[in-house]
């Protein structure tokens, strides 16, 4: 059996190369990786209902059954996709929003910014933007902060903090939450809340952005979930 494919989605003001070092790794593994380019960070007019469509896109080119992880805003994205996807698929959620049917970004966090340290610019659009990104104020060792600072960040559409999710896929499929301790962005008291929703719980020392902190652990998570969606015999090992 070929193994799953995993479907990587990026959170607000996210960029595809957030991904860059676990695609690599996954590629190295032989587990092919689709990334996803957010509607909502490329046209102000777009909503959350735009991403999931466009995720449901790369679902379908996947041609078999999906690891589908999204990162912070991305977990909404992923939550939306719903239980439509091939037999074994699963959902990784990486310090990221899980809502249920009915809510939006708005309902889990608030109307303000992601980040109450962060500089926010309301551009005219209505769309906002990051402008301290990768800066020492995010408290990241300095190989994360220069893998942050690869990629810049893109605005993020104003309407997806209010649109809320049609499905809610957790509710089906097996899941996973990895829980950023030292999240500055989603607080760990309020992941946890979410991640009650989720099947599997792993933590981790890091901040928000743990794809660039401890990529090889979402790597390590990601290979468990892929070699899990071809055994029936329970949820993969912890990392």
């Amino acid at each position: 059996m070929a193994p799953a494919t995993a479907v990587l989605v990026h959170g607000a003001w996210g960029h595809p190369g957030d991904w860059d070092d676990v695609v690599g790794a996954l590629a190295e593994a032989a587990v092919p990786a689709l990334v996803a380019d957010l509607p909502t960070a490329r046209a102000p007019e777009a909503t959350t209902t735009d991403d999931v469509e466009h995720v449901r896109a790369l679902v379908a080119g996947a041609g078999g059954p999906v690891v589908l992880c999204g990162h912070s805003y991305g977990g909404i994205v992923v939550t939306g996709v719903g239980t439509d996807l091939p037999d074994a698929s699963r959902l990784v959620y990486l310090a990221a929003l899980v809502p249920d049917v009915g809510q939006s970004m708005a309902d889990l966090v608030g109307d303000g910014p992601a980040r109450s340290t962060s500089e926010v610019e309301v551009r005219p659009d209505g769309s906002t933007l990051l402008l301290d990104w990768a800066s020492p104020s995010w408290d990241y060792p300095a190989d994360a902060l220069a893998r942050m600072a690869r990629h810049p960040r893109r605005p993020f559409a104003a309407g997806a903090r209010g649109t809320a999710v049609e499905a809610a896929g957790w509710r089906d499929l097996p899941s996973t939450y990895v829980l950023a301790e030292r999240d500055a962005s989603l607080p760990a008291r309020l992941q946890r809340e979410m991640a009650a929703r989720c099947d599997r719980l792993v933590e981790v020392d890091a901040g928000h952005m743990v794809v660039h902190e401890h990529p090889d652990l979402v790597v390590e998570v990601l290979l468990g979930e892929v070699a899990a969606t071809s055994s029936a015999e329970g949820p993969p090992p912890a990392p």
